[in-house]
């Protein structure tokens, strides 16, 4: 495929850390290793400090009195420049409830005539929505060229959104992609060995937030000891959820047997991973799951909720056993923990299809959707911008007027 100059938009942005992150990271990394030039655009409110071999553009960033990061106009404005300056041949903004991604997108497709596709990384539910708000989201995309959902589940829900029989704009399903071989490449004895790990043991890494209901673990594992007094559960991840969990580990008198690590590096996360048993996902809202993918590549059978993003990776049965609620996932990890052979099977089966997952795969298939969106992008302008750019040509620039006078770009290394 020809190289690219592609522009990546996102709100959230290392140093900071997050799955949205983590996977605008690693596709950079992967576009850049093919040939493309890779640009980021993002918000200043995280921090710099990182060395990586692409283009970072940082656009301001201010807070609120509730200490929450908003895009104002000095970044529109910031964002403009950028697209212009750079002109890229496509603009892929991340998650549609983040006003850089979606500033960038518009301003691309809608005013400067480029090619913009928007992913979307969680579960966009209509009906938790109000009339108006999803009527605001199809206006605030409505210049988008096409989609990109990371499951099934998530295009579904984005379909209802658009209103998809009738605003007909292509959704990709590419899901986000895993290093197979760094996770595959560490032993489950050694692992065990190395943490002290001789019980049957439950792993669940995440961000500790509401909606990844992380919080449902001590119950889960209150339910499973009265069966497996010796069972062990895992957590990493850290969040606001920290306190309450804690609390929550008491309330259920499994201090014992739950565990509540903290955040960790990701070599140390792979030496859990390796060495778990199962691997539990408690969030009801998971719009894919990478961490349950990575639990796989290490050939760890998951359990994750059956309404959720995660059928698309867990095959009920073959690579993993999907719940409808807290006591059946505490059945499931019970059986799962007891007979050892169904337990190897279903690791084995999950470590073979994480392969699908791989980066190396996943980052062609993103490049198909670039290629097919930039083949059929038609540049139809915002009305407002049409009107402007008619009424510029019969005006007479000012006299003082200097096209020099531009404001200076945010620099491309963060």
């Amino acid at each position: 495929m020809e190289t690219l100059k592609i522009g990546l938009a996102t709100d959230w942005f290392l140093p900071r850390l997050g799955g949205v992150e983590v996977h605008v990271h690693e596709l950079a990394l992967q576009l850049t290793d093919r040939g493309h030039d890779v640009h980021i655009i993002t918000s200043s409110a995280y921090g710099k400090g990182i060395d990586v071999p692409y283009h970072i553009h940082r656009v301001p960033a201010e807070k609120n009195l509730f200490f929450f990061n908003w895009t104002g106009i000095k970044a529109a404005r910031a964002i403009h420049l950028i697209n212009k300056w750079e002109m890229f041949d496509i603009v892929h903004g991340h998650s549609f409830f983040a006003p850089i991604s979606l500033i960038a997108v518009n301003d691309a497709s809608g005013i400067l005539g480029i090619p913009s596709i928007l992913t979307a990384h969680s579960i966009p539910e209509l009906h938790r929505l109000k009339f108006v708000n999803a009527a605001l989201l199809r206006k605030v995309m409505q210049k988008v060229t096409a989609f990109v959902a990371v499951s099934s589940v998530v295009k579904m829900h984005l379909a209802d959104i658009l209103d998809w029989t009738r605003w007909n704009r292509p959704i990709w399903v590419i899901p986000n992609g895993i290093d197979v071989k760094f996770w595959q490449s560490v032993r489950r004895e050694e692992s065990r060995e190395e943490l002290n790990i001789n019980e049957p043991t439950v792993l669940t890494v995440s961000r500790l937030a509401v909606k990844k209901r992380v919080s449902a673990v001590p119950k889960i594992a209150k339910a499973v000891l009265e069966e497996l007094p010796d069972a062990r559960f895992i957590i990493i991840g850290d969040g606001i959820q920290k306190t309450a969990i804690k609390a929550l580990i008491r309330k259920y008198k499994v201090e014992n047997n739950v565990h509540l690590l903290g955040r960790l590096p990701r070599n140390e996360v792979r030496k859990y991973m390796a060495a778990a048993d199962v691997y539990l996902n408690p969030t009801k809202k998971e719009a894919l799951g990478i961490a349950l993918l990575e639990a796989q590549a290490c050939g760890v059978p998951g359990i994750g909720y059956a309404a959720s993003g995660v059928v698309d990776i867990i095959e009920h049965g073959k690579n993993g056993l999907l719940y409808w609620n807290d006591d059946e996932a505490a059945e499931y990890i019970v059986k799962l923990l007891t007979d050892e052979k169904l337990r190897q099977k279903m690791g084995k089966n999950a470590r073979k299809g994480a392969k699908r997952y791989d980066w190396k795969r996943v980052v062609r298939e993103i490049e198909k959707a670039y290629k097919k969106t930039i083949d059929t992008y038609e540049y139809v302008p915002f009305r407002a911008y049409d009107i402007y750019k008619r009424w510029l040509k019969r005006s007479p620039l000012p006299s003082t007027w200097n096209r020099t006078a531009l404001p200076s770009l945010p620099p491309r290394r963060a």
